[in-house]
């Protein structure tokens, strides 16, 4: 069967509801290819167009389902050092004035058995304080990405007890120029789960702003915050309690598109441009012990996507090999030098962890 093409017309949505003739198969360009049954607008989608980033349909919002777990699904009472905790792939809980946490992904239900998901869930305990908040929040490299540009956020949402939470758009520039916030708007929750959708234009910056190479732009929930914090929030208040959150997505575009969710491995690539653990056995030169004497082994080790900047290296786990220490780390890869310990086995590295997510703060 032959696609007939059609030329975009005034918007997508109005190609959204065009109604094409039983069993034919439309393309319009920029919105994807449907089979139409003489009756449902816009058809059934079969090939969706590819989405790039700054697009309508592109998710800024890595792991925005929580389906990768290389960091654990379980956190409690966090805050266990500081003021902030790296919880689910790509996301941070930030608190201030004695608030803190226990955080979980958990599979839940929405409107019935069938309807499935994997959230988060996060229980506030609030420090009671004006100056007592918490924030769940994700930044994503750059803090250009949606200057001047109207953006919409979207996702599903429930609380064990009717609150109150704010969304935000925070731009840290890197610099001395400082930070921009733009309040998104506020949503009101229930036990049910509802889906919200807040969309804002980012206004431009002057001209005199700087960036730095480590600007980026943030996504908070401000599930708690007190009385300081009243004109960034629209009044959250002070809140303690269950709050379950899933599906978030934050795209360049006036509407709110469906949350279409990548497959686990496309969603995992992108989470590890930030974060990646990795248990790939690599294997040493020069292993093992020669005439008695000691010898020390180097390894290169690629990470599996490139990083967003240079990260830290942790956590290198290895086989056969003394004190193995990371060197020359860059964001393609790094070095491992170490001593090995064994006379018939050939030293490795087992794992480690790279980690160029950014803080909050």
């Amino acid at each position: 069967m032959t696609a007939r093409l059609v030329l975009k017309r005034l918007s997508e949505l109005e190609n959204d509801a065009l109604i094409g003739i039983n069993g034919e198969l439309i393309a319009v360009p920029g919105v994807g290819l449907a089979l139409h049954d003489g009756g449902t607008p816009g058809g059934i989608m079969l090939e969706p167009p590819p989405q790039v980033a700054g697009s309508a349909g592109h998710n800024l919002i890595r792991n925005g389902n929580f389906i990768v777990q290389q960091n654990g699904y379980e956190w409690l009472g966090i805050p266990t050092s500081g003021d902030i905790h790296y919880i689910a792939d790509g996301w941070h809980f930030h608190r201030g004035g004695g608030s803190t946490a226990n955080v979980a992904i958990s599979r839940t239900y929405t409107e019935s058995e069938e309807d499935a998901y994997t959230a988060l869930r996060v229980n506030t305990f609030s420090g009671g304080l004006a100056s007592s908040y918490s924030i769940l929040c994700q930044q994503i490299a750059d803090a250009r990405l949606c200057i001047g540009r109207t953006v919409t956020v979207s996702y599903k949402a429930r609380a064990t007890n009717p609150r109150r939470i704010a969304v935000v758009l925070r731009q840290d520039f890197d610099s001395a120029t400082g930070t921009l916030e733009t309040f998104a708007g506020n949503a009101e929750l229930t036990t049910d789960w509802q889906y919200f959708t807040h969309t804002f234009r980012v206004p431009d910056t002057p001209g005199s702003y700087t960036y730095g190479a480590a600007s980026f732009t943030g996504l908070w929930f401000w599930l708690d915050a007190g009385s300081n914090y009243d004109d960034r929030t629209g009044g959250v208040g002070n809140t303690s309690g269950q709050f379950d959150i899933t599906n978030v997505k934050m795209e360049i575009s006036s509407i709110a598109t469906p949350f279409g969710a990548t497959s686990y491995w496309d969603e995992l690539l992108r989470v590890q441009q930030y974060f990646e653990k990795n248990t790939e056995t690599v294997y040493m030169a020069q292993g093992g012990y020669n005439d008695g004497a000691t010898v020390k082994t180097v390894a290169y080790i690629p990470y599996r996507v490139p990083k967003v900047k240079t990260p830290s290296i942790s956590g290198i786990t290895s086989s056969y090999v003394t004190s193995p220490v990371a060197s020359g780390i860059g964001t393609i890869g790094f070095n491992v030098l170490g001593t090995a310990n064994d006379v018939t086995s050939i030293a490795r590295i087992t794992g480690f962890t790279a980690d160029a997510e950014i803080l909050p703060y």
